[in-house]
């Protein structure tokens, strides 16, 4: 069993939550990023409420419409620590906060085929390769990466112009991006510069292998997607990293695991004690770690 390693830090870099906006791009990870931080905020707050401090409210989850957006924008009381979405660039703009942006990239074939296949898991039907071949032919699944980093609507053939907004965007107004590798250092930074709790985690949101669909990719993938490639291209060999922070790691973890079937799960969250350093290595935690370390 993979588990992913993210780390945390006793305190905050400053006093003031500092909020983070993900442009998550579909089947790149983005969830694993939304788990850690919420869960681990989740416990950092219940943590406080037993000890007679009840922080002020704060939104953190995913903004996936134009309607969801509306709703938040209205509630401008609630500040966001930590926004996902789906939505293109330009969407954190309306919440009028100064948020942190990230995001992460993955190589467009196997995002791609991800991403239909992760469809057929959860409605529960099988893989079909004619029924993949429009898929990709569709044009609001050509160039995904693009479009919304560049702030185009799914549906909306592109050209340079607005590939070259989607790079003037990131190196412009990110605070972080990458591809897939870079994700737990992004996470990282998100937990250490808000003082949570470290995280150890499955991987969350995975494709059962009995709903992957195995075929080479297509000149024509290829041709539909020139942009998307082009941008991974850039973003793989040009990553913006966080600085990472000469601190030690927080004294405490929590574990995430994914419970459910194909069709519908959820994350659980257990609070960890123990000493989690002998089965730390880098980014990655020895899954020895669930018998040898107690939940609390």
């Amino acid at each position: 069993m993979t588990l992913d390693y993210f780390e945390g830090a006793p305190t905050p870099r400053q006093p003031k939550a500092q909020p983070y906006f993900m442009y998550h791009i579909k089947k790149t990870g983005g969830i694993s990023i939304l788990s850690a931080i919420r869960l681990s905020f989740g416990q950092f707050r219940k943590e406080l409420i037993e000890k007679g401090i009840v922080l002020p409210e704060n939104l953190t989850g995913r903004i996936d419409n134009m309607e969801q957006l509306d709703l938040t924008d209205k509630n401008v009381e609630i500040r966001a620590m930590f926004i996902a979405s789906h939505l293109p660039f330009g969407a954190h703009e309306k919440l009028q906060q100064d948020f942190r942006l990230i995001t992460v990239l993955r190589r467009p074939w196997p995002r791609c085929l991800s991403n239909y296949s992760y469809l057929k898991m959860r409605s529960g039907t099988a893989p079909r390769l004619a029924e993949f071949d429009a898929f990709i032919a569709d044009e609001s699944n050509c160039n995904v990466m693009t479009k919304q980093l560049s702030g185009c609507l799914p549906e909306q053939p592109i050209n340079e112009d607005d590939f070259n907004r989607a790079l003037h965007n990131l190196k412009a107004h990110f605070h972080a991006f990458g591809v897939e590798p870079d994700l737990p250092y992004i996470t990282s930074d998100i937990l250490k510069a808000n003082g949570l709790p470290n995280v150890v985690s499955e991987r969350i949101n995975p494709t059962a292998a009995a709903f992957k669909l195995s075929c080479d990719e297509s000149d024509a993938f290829k041709a539909r997607n020139a942009w998307d490639i082009q941008l991974y291209d850039y973003v793989s060999k040009n990553p913006r990293r966080p600085e990472a922070d000469d601190v030690p790691p927080s004294p405490d973890t929590v574990l995430i695991r994914e419970v459910g079937d194909h069709e519908k799960s959820c994350v659980q969250c257990l609070a960890l004690s123990g000493d989690i350093k002998p089965f730390i290595k880098g980014t990655q935690a020895s899954d020895d770690i669930l018998e040898a370390l107690n939940s609390v």
